[in-house]
């Protein structure tokens, strides 16, 4: 069984783990900002491509076909990178609800020890007063 003064050194300080709960969180926040900003840039370079005539698209320029590609072409892993940095997102905050709860369990033992000592106390300190 722990005791009261090693359960207060576990205490102390922040959990190891929530460096990693905090690396998750930045790492999907930068997988985001990168699947945004691509995202506008393959807007933009479709708003580039259907400013264009019919005719002068289906005439099939190099230029054209080359900006066809690209937004074809990008949504294929644009997909898989957002639902890469939402599971990512999703795994920090999975680590942190972890470190909550373990938090909660040490403080409750913490607790199981610390309230006969407190109530000891005090029901001595009462029996002095009377």
């Amino acid at each position: 069984m722990a005791t009261l003064d090693g359960i207060g050194r576990s205490m102390a300080g922040q959990h190891p783990s929530l460096k990693w709960a905090y690396l998750l969180i930045a790492a999907a926040l930068m997988i985001e900002m990168v699947v945004f900003i691509v995202g506008i840039t393959v807007g933009v370079l479709a708003n580039d491509y259907y400013s264009n005539t019919k005719g002068l698209r289906d005439a099939g320029e190099a230029g054209l076909l080359s900006d066809l590609g690209t937004i074809q072409a990008i949504p294929a892993w644009l997909e898989p990178l957002k639902f890469l940095g939402v599971a990512t997102f999703f795994a920090g905050i999975s680590v942190v609800l972890a470190i909550i709860i373990k938090t909660l369990q040490t403080r409750g033992q913490a607790m199981e020890l610390a309230l006969p000592q407190i109530l000891g106390t005090r029901a001595s300190a009462t029996s002095e007063e009377a």
